[in-house]
């Protein structure tokens, strides 16, 4: 079966009767305010797809379901074969792609979205063809960046596509932000806090709690300098105070004060968390592996 025919009601109100001579061609999907409504089918069609004859009929109705299908989507939607030439896709793809439908159709995709060549887009359709698994990925499009889908077909591939947005941005670097968090308690030798602007613990991460030697929950609430030496407490205090300011990070070496009255030798690592205008929290890492950078930043006293 050949792939529909969009007409608008009032097109087809107008021009009936050579609409109705298209239909002996292919199916026309009639449109009001750029949605399907109806489908107008030859009788020969009609007449295959109510007989329980032969697989054939399954077909036509299964391309049919999917065109109609296609053209409620909100996003752009183009379907490929193997060798990746564009065999359908729906109006709001052909608009985002600034092409019409009947020059998409029997076009190579890399010829139509040229970003995808040779890139990221291309690798990741051919693994979907490859594997029968779904891919998420950015890929420059002719006015604007999308955020596109793909996943398999009955052609071969297919793509679902929309104009990629702040959210998408700020989803992406929250991701990476959980990612790398992740990998830093896993770690083990990394701790990471949240101090608020007063210098008081906010959070405390297990790694962070085991370094310091105190328990999680007796470090939340209490101060930052109240873990360090009385010697050095003036430099994580104005440590702390730069950052603020500045809203540049920030590093020292201080002397952990554990709870056991041993003293460690630690890196502190200060990041300034914004929200909105204004400062919200100070991300704090710290590690106790800072042997030789403790030599390097403390100053040297000559007698």
């Amino acid at each position: 079966m050949q792939n529909p025919v969009y007409v608008t009601s009032a097109e087809i109100v107008r021009n009936f009767g050579s609409w109705q001579d298209k239909v002996v061609r292919a199916p026309v999907v009639v449109t009001s305010h750029g949605r399907p409504r109806c489908v107008l089918l030859s009788t020969e069609l009609y007449d295959s797809m109510r007989s329980e004859s032969g697989p054939a009929d399954g077909t036509n109705r299964t391309a049919l379901e999917h065109a109609v299908l296609t053209e409620r989507m909100d996003d752009g939607f183009l379907a490929m074969d193997y060798s990746l030439t564009i065999v359908s896709a729906n109006a709001i793809g052909a608009m985002m792609l600034a092409c019409s439908r009947e020059l998409l159709v029997g076009a190579s995709l890399l010829d139509a979205l040229p970003a995808f060549r040779n890139g990221p887009g291309e690798s990741q359709l051919r693994r979907t063809i490859r594997s029968g698994e779904d891919g998420h990925f950015f890929a420059a499009g002719p006015n604007y960046e999308f955020r596109v889908h793909a996943f398999p077909w009955p052609t071969g591939v297919a793509l679902t596509f929309r104009r990629s947005t702040v959210e998408d941005g700020t989803e992406e670097r929250m991701l990476a932000a959980l990612s790398l968090r992740q990998a830093l308690q896993v770690h083990g030798a990394i701790g990471m806090a949240e101090v608020s602007v007063r210098g008081t613990f906010v959070s405390v991460d297990p790694a962070f709690a085991r370094i310091a030697g105190f328990p999680a929950d007796r470090l939340v609430g209490s101060r930052l300098v109240d873990i360090l030496t009385f010697n050095d407490r003036a430099r994580a205090t104005d440590a702390v105070e730069r950052t603020l300011a500045t809203q540049e990070p920030k590093t020292f070496v201080s002397t952990l004060l554990r709870e056991a009255g041993e003293r460690r030798t630690i890196r502190f690592s200060l990041a300034l968390l914004v929200a909105g205008n204004s400062a919200r929290s100070l991300t704090v890492v710290l590690t106790p592996d800072a042997g030789e950078a403790a030599g390097a930043d403390r100053p040297t006293q000559t007698v």
